[in-house]
């Protein structure tokens, strides 16, 4: 749905989608920020000092951990209720489906023609279809919005994985000052995608994905060296949600303005944040267990010197095709421009 929802944008906007992308994702900090504050209550309100893993036997042996986390019985109380909630919301559209169908006697050609829709199908996987005439072109700049989708939702999810732990932990927050600061981070995430919106009505996008990069290195390297007092932690992890908050959407109108993003180009972007789920969530997890929450940090570090080179590789590449909406403009000017001149020569031949 989201996928088809940022076509859709971008299909009615054109050169100006960066802006409006930025809407869709809103419902993410929103909805973060609300299950945080209704998790809270069912949270355990005891910690592992040394690890995160406390592995309980039969014999009542402990190891992995000198305190053991004794989860919260009532915790599936408060995933019942987001379920609830979801399905609440989702009835209305459920309901719009059943009722309010549009109804259609044409059948088109596609539906017709089995071959027309494998033709369809094999353009649709052609990266030339993208950038007609540059399919190489196309692959190099999916593979660095990939690893550039990597990266951010990395960031975003090692943040909201393990910013309540680290503040617990590293600066002996509580757990209401901890799950404050969470939300916190995600209300930040929220604001920085609605700001988002906002600049990319006067700033182009490629000016904005370099202040996103740059921005989440600083954040990183405040996070490292500056986050030892409490109020740095709260500046930092507020300011790291709102410059990762806009960075997927920026990279998606960033990517329509150098090529014709497609449903199958849309499912490549999406996949960072799938493979940084199934990656980067359980090494951090590991390395967290084996060294301790400041290795949130060290990481978070690591991915923000990536973020920080990234924009320029994909600025470089993107302007050796330019910008295809600005290319647009100059064939339609060239194209204006040619009668009048044609006029111009015939009345100087009948005078």
């Amino acid at each position: 749905m989201i996928l088809a929802g940022q076509l859709v944008i971008i299909d009615i906007w054109d050169d100006k989608a960066s802006g409006p992308l930025h809407t869709i994702h809103l419902g993410y900090g929103v909805g973060s920020f609300v299950v945080t504050q209704l998790m809270e209550p069912f949270i355990s309100s005891k910690i592992p000092s040394n690890s995160y893993l406390a592995f309980v036997s039969n014999d009542t042996n402990i190891t992995g951990s000198s305190t053991l986390v004794v989860p919260s019985e009532t915790l599936q109380d408060g995933f019942w209720i987001i379920t609830a909630l979801t399905i609440a919301i989702s009835l209305p559209w459920f309901a719009f489906s059943l009722f309010f169908k549009h109804n259609t006697n044409t059948t088109s050609k596609r539906d017709r023609d089995g071959n027309y829709r494998l033709r369809d199908l094999v353009q649709t996987l052609n990266p030339n279809s993208c950038a007609p005439g540059h399919p190489v072109f196309v692959v190099i700049m999916y593979f660095m919005i990939l690893i550039w989708s990597f990266v951010v939702m990395a960031l975003e999810r090692i943040y909201s994985k393990y910013l309540y732990s680290f503040a617990r932990e590293q600066n002996g927050f509580t757990k209401q000052e901890a799950a404050n600061i969470l939300s916190a981070y995600w209300v930040c995430m929220t604001f920085g995608r609605f700001l988002g919106f906002l600049v990319a009505k006067c700033v182009h996008v490629k000016v904005i994905i370099f202040i996103e990069g740059i921005g989440n290195f600083v954040c990183a390297l405040g996070m490292y060296f500056l986050s030892y007092q409490n109020w740095m932690l709260w500046v930092w992890a507020c300011l790291s949600g709102i410059l990762i908050g806009p960075c997927h959407p920026s990279v998606i109108g960033w990517a329509n303005r150098y090529m014709i993003v497609t449903g199958t180009g849309m499912a490549i972007m999406s996949l960072g944040p799938g493979i940084s789920d199934i990656t980067i969530l359980p090494v951090v997890g590991r390395l967290i267990e084996g060294f301790g929450i400041f290795t949130m940090a060290v990481v978070v570090l690591g991915l923000g010197s990536v973020s920080c080179v990234l924009p320029f590789a994909m600025q470089s590449t993107a302007c050796t095709r330019g910008d295809r909406f600005e290319r647009v403009k100059e064939e339609e000017n060239d194209n204006d421009e040619t009668p009048l001149l044609g006029q111009s020569n015939h009345i100087r031949l009948d005078e």
